[in-house]
């Protein structure tokens, strides 16, 4: 019978010797069993503190965006469905490009609208995370930036085009084409109620307002359910004056998945097969 090289040691006058291999094998076994353990371990750890945010998917969500002085443009989400990250009702993680859109109005649209004749826009988001108390007014919110821009045409002779990236991010950025001229002012999206002042505004019933405001809402709870974040766009111009509008965000958040509960089961599971295999060796 031929002995296992790791089994033998030759030894004096060449006689082989039979040494502790099998102890040795039960060492590298028990330390193989250990490592795998502290491995599982160190995955459930990862899983319990990586999924605190947890992965959900939206459906039938939507964008719009009201300037005031133009009707307002919409788009739903895209892809449809979507992932969004929850964790609980403190924090809320959107991807990138969820909202994507290119749309122009028909002339028809601006019938008894004054001084514009035209607009069309060219939208998409980029990823943010809206958490509690971050909100402008302590709302339920935070920044998420638009990109893109907006083309009006202003009393048919200027087609001047306004950037959107202060849209849902914050601050100001100038805007102008030839004789007209402007700058657009922008805030973080809010559940809470987002207040433009300062404006010229008309009222369907022909008075003129200064003050123009649009509350948002959060009926999450536990993360799952309605909400809707708005973020207030104030646009002034040297030929319009001041004018003010909103850009809304709705959707509805449902129950995050199991994949914590999923990955802890198939880690125990790992675990008990493991000890039960350390057992039998």
């Amino acid at each position: 019978m031929v002995q296992r090289e790791w089994m033998v040691q030759r030894v004096g006058s060449g006689e082989p010797k039979v040494e502790e291999g099998v102890a040795m094998k039960l060492r590298v076994l028990r330390w193989r069993a250990r490592r795998r353990v502290v491995t599982s371990c160190a995955a459930c750890v990862i899983l319990l503190f990586g999924f605190s945010a947890q992965a959900a998917v939206v459906s039938g969500s939507t964008l719009v965006l009201d300037f005031g002085l133009t009707p307002p443009i919409g788009t739903g989400q895209s892809p449809d469905p979507a992932v969004i990250s929850v964790v609980g009702d403190t924090q809320l993680g959107l991807p990138a490009g969820l909202f994507a859109t290119t749309q122009a109005l028909p002339a028809s649209l601006f019938t008894g609208v004054p001084s514009i004749s035209g607009f069309s826009a060219v939208v998409s988001n980029a990823s943010g995370t809206f958490q509690a108390g971050a909100g402008p007014g302590g709302g339920f919110g935070g920044a998420l930036q638009l990109n893109g821009y907006a083309a009006i045409n202003i009393l048919q002779l200027f087609p001047v085009t306004i950037p959107l990236n202060i849209v849902g991010a914050g601050g100001t950025v100038m805007w102008g084409a030839g004789a007209v001229s402007g700058t657009v002012t922008g805030s973080q999206w809010t559940t809470g109620n987002a207040v433009i002042t300062g404006v010229t505004q008309a009222t369907p019933g022909g008075g003129v307002v200064n003050t123009i405001s649009l509350a948002g809402s959060n009926g999450r709870v536990g993360g799952v359910g309605p909400i809707a974040l708005v973020t207030p766009v104030r646009v002034s111009t040297n030929v319009l004056g001041d004018f003010g509008g909103f850009a809304i965000m709705t959707f509805w958040t449902p129950e995050p998945g199991t994949a914590l509960l999923m990955g802890c089961g198939v880690l125990g599971f790992a675990l008990m097969g493991a000890r039960k295999q350390g057992r039998k060796r």
